[in-house]
């Protein structure tokens, strides 16, 4: 055997993650790494339970439980030929995904920004833009009853509905708006 002294890994820094007998691995660490090869991967993890399920299938099992999505038109085989191992995710339905993806992304993004544009209102604005105000029950809104009923704490606050446009005249910073209506 070669005389090993002056190899080039003997200077490589070693792994140093604890073996099973508890004395430190003298692996070398992967280059930019601090662990070799056999303790630097990702952790398997248990598997995913339609791999699980299909674990113990032969291949005519497998195939009766993808069948319905086949059928459906979601999957497509791999391979024209039988005895298929493999399944693409059909074309037309992916693009499908990818559209309601990204519409529900704008319809998220737009209620963030609804959210943000109401938590910045102040006073008469809040009021007037919001479906529903905080309304003290000592301060008797003016479209409210005038007695309380029995099922109502007079101590308390409570929500009530914001009357529409056409009932609540214009704020001081809000414009009318038109109805359409030409007025002769």
């Amino acid at each position: 055997m070669k005389n090993m002294k002056n190899h080039p890994m003997n200077q490589a820094p070693r792994c140093g993650a604890k073996t099973r007998r508890g004395t430190p691995c003298q692996a070398p660490a992967m280059v930019g790494k601090r662990r070799c090869r056999l303790h630097a991967g990702k952790a398997s993890g248990a598997p995913t339970r339609n791999v699980r399920a299909c674990r113990g299938m032969d291949l005519f099992e497998v195939a009766r439980a993808v069948g319905p999505l086949v059928a459906g038109g979601w999957l497509e085989p791999e391979s024209p030929y039988g005895g298929n191992k493999a399944w693409r995710v059909n074309d037309a339905v992916f693009v499908t995904f990818v559209t309601k993806s990204a519409e529900e992304a704008e319809r998220r993004r737009a209620s963030l920004e609804l959210i943000r544009r109401c938590q910045g209102h102040q006073g008469v604005e809040k009021r007037d833009n919001l479906d529903c105000a905080r309304v003290d029950k000592k301060h008797k809104p003016p479209f409210s009853s005038s007695k309380p009923t029995s099922l109502q704490n007079t101590n308390s606050v409570t929500f009530v509905t914001v009357p529409t446009q056409a009932e609540n005249p214009p704020g001081p910073r809000q414009q009318p708006v038109d109805s359409g209506e030409v007025v002769q």
